[in-house]
C-alpha cells in the first residue's frame, strides 16, 4: 500500500509512525495475548482496559478526536494507517462505542457543559459506553424505533428495550435514541438522550453469540427517569446528529488492518505441510481464491487511499462503499482459512480453545468462532443491503 502521495506525513515519517506503533504495542501488549488476538481469540475486560488506559497515556486513544478534546490531530488517512498496524501487532481491540460514537457525537452537538462532564472519562477508560440504537422490530430501519423517550417536568421518561447492544455489560452510560413525539415524518421526533444504566427501571439480558461469547445484550427500560441535562442537541433532532456521525463508523468498520491479520494467518495456514505432505496453496482452486482476495484486498486499500481525505466522506456514499467491501472481505478471509484448516477448523468452544491442549496442538484455529462472529459485520452500521441502496440512491438518481 503506498502512502507517499499522501499530504500529512511523508513516506518516511510513515515508515517511522508506523514503527513507533508496532514498538508501543510490545512494549505493552504481552507476547501471550498478541498471539491470542492474532489467532482471533478475545480478550478479556480486563486486558482491553489496560491496555485503553496504555493508550490514553500515550494520547492515541482517540485517533478520531480533535486535538482540543484529547485527540491525537490525526488526519483519516493517519487513524486508518494506525488502526491498520494495531491490528497487525495483535492489540486487543477497545470497546468501540464511546470512542466511535459518543465522543464524536458530543464533540459535534453536546453542550459545553456535557462535554467537560463525559468526554475526559472517556478517554480514561473510567467510565464505559454503549449505545441504545437497534430494536427488535428496528434494525435496519432505524427510523421506525418505538422506544420511548417522553417528556416530563425536568427531563424524559424511557420505556423500551434495544438490543444488540456491544458492551452493555461493562458500560455505565448508554447513548439512546428514543421517539418523543409521533411526528408526521418517522425520520421526526427522535431524541437523543445520554441513560445512566445504573438508574432505577434499567435492566440487561445477555446475548450469547454464537461463537459462544458474551459481547452483545439486549436492554430494557422501565419508566427510567433522564434529566434535561442529558439531552444532546434540540429535541426530536436526533436523526440529524446521527447522520452527521454515522458515516465514520462505516469507514472504519471497513477495517482493512483486520483483513491483513487474516490474508498472514492464511498464508501460514496455505503454506504449512499437512499431515500428508501436502500445502493447500497447491490446489488450484485454493490458490486461485487466494489471489482474488488479495486483489480484492489492494483494491480496498487503494480506494480507501484515493477517498480518506474527502472533507464529507462520513456522508459520502464512498463511505458505504469501503464499509460493503471491507467488511465482505473480512468474511471471505475468514471462510477460505476455515476451509484450509478443514476438520481442525471445528472446534469453536472458547474455553476449549484456551485450554493447554488446544494451545499445544497448533494445528487448532479459532476460524469457525471468528466465522459465526463476523457474520454480523454486514449488518453493523448499517446492513450493506441498506448501504447498496444509499449508493443507488446517491449515484442513480
Amino acid at each position: 500500500m503506498r502512502l507517499d502521495h499522501l499530504p500529512s506525513l511523508s513516506a518516511d515519517d510513515f515508515a517511522g509512525f508506523r514503527r513507533e506503533v508496532r514498538e508501543f504495542v510490545a512494549a505493552n501488549v504481552g507476547a501471550g495475548l498478541r498471539r491470542r488476538i492474532l489467532l482471533g481469540k478475545p480478550a478479556t475486560q480486563d486486558e482491553t482496559m489496560a491496555w485503553h488506559r496504555a493508550l490514553h497515556r500515550r494520547g492515541w486513544v482517540a485517533p478520531a478526536w480533535p486535538e482540543e478534546f484529547g485527540g491525537p490531530g490525526w488526519s483519516l488517512a493517519q487513524h486508518w494507517t494506525f488502526d491498520e498496524e494495531l491490528a497487525l501487532a495483535g492489540a486487543p481491540p477497545l470497546s468501540a462505542p464511546g470512542l466511535t460514537t459518543v465522543g464524536p457525537v458530543l464533540i459535534s452537538s453536546g453542550s459545553r457543559e456535557q462535554q467537560a462532564r463525559y468526554l475526559a472519562r472517556i478517554l480514561d477508560g473510567s467510565e464505559i459506553w454503549c449505545q441504545g440504537f437497534s430494536e427488535p422490530e428496528a434494525g435496519s430501519d432505524l427510523a421506525a424505533l418505538s422506544c420511548r423517550a417522553a417528556p416530563t417536568t425536568g427531563g424524559y421518561r424511557v420505556t423500551g428495550t434495544k438490543i444488540w447492544t456491544t458492551h452493555g455489560h461493562w458500560a455505565h452510560f448508554c447513548l439512546l435514541l428514543g421517539r418523543s413525539s409521533s411526528a408526521a415524518r418517522k425520520q421526526d421526533g427522535i431524541t437523543m438522550l445520554i441513560v445512566d444504566l445504573r438508574a432505577n427501571g434499567v435492566s440487561l439480558q445477555p446475548i450469547i453469540t454464537l461463537d459462544g461469547l458474551h459481547v452483545l445484550n439486549q436492554c430494557f427500560f422501565d419508566d427510567v427517569f433522564v434529566p434535561e441535562f442529558d439531552r444532546i442537541g434540540e429535541e426530536g433532532h436526533a436523526w440529524s446528529i446521527l447522520k452527521a456521525n454515522i458515516g465514520h463508523e462505516r469507514v472504519l468498520v471497513a477495517n482493512p488492518g483486520l483483513a491483513r491479520v487474516f490474508r498472514e494467518r492464511l498464508l501460514t495456514l496455505a503454506t504449512s505441510i499437512d499431515a500428508n505432505g501436502q500445502r493447500a496453496i497447491d490446489i488450484p482452486g485454493i490458490r486461485s481464491r487466494i489471489v482474488l482476495l488479495e486483489v480484492r484486498l489492494r483494491a480496498l486499500e487503494a480506494t480507501a487511499l484515493r477517498v480518506l481525505g474527502k472533507p464529507d466522506l462520513a456522508i459520502s456514499p464512498e463511505s458505504s462503499l469501503l464499509k460493503i467491501t471491507g467488511t465482505e472481505l473480512q468474511q471471505d478471509y475468514i471462510r477460505l482459512i476455515g476451509d484450509v484448516l478443514g476438520d481442525a477448523s471445528l472446534p469453536y468452544d472458547q474455553d476449549w480453545l484456551e485450554s493447554p491442549v488446544a494451545d499445544e496442538a497448533s494445528r487448532f484455529d479459532s476460524a469457525t468462532p471468528n466465522y459465526l462472529f463476523l457474520r454480523k459485520a454486514s449488518i453493523s452500521a448499517g446492513t450493506n443491503e441498506v448501504q447498496r441502496d444509499i449508493i443507488a440512491r446517491t449515484l442513480l438518481r
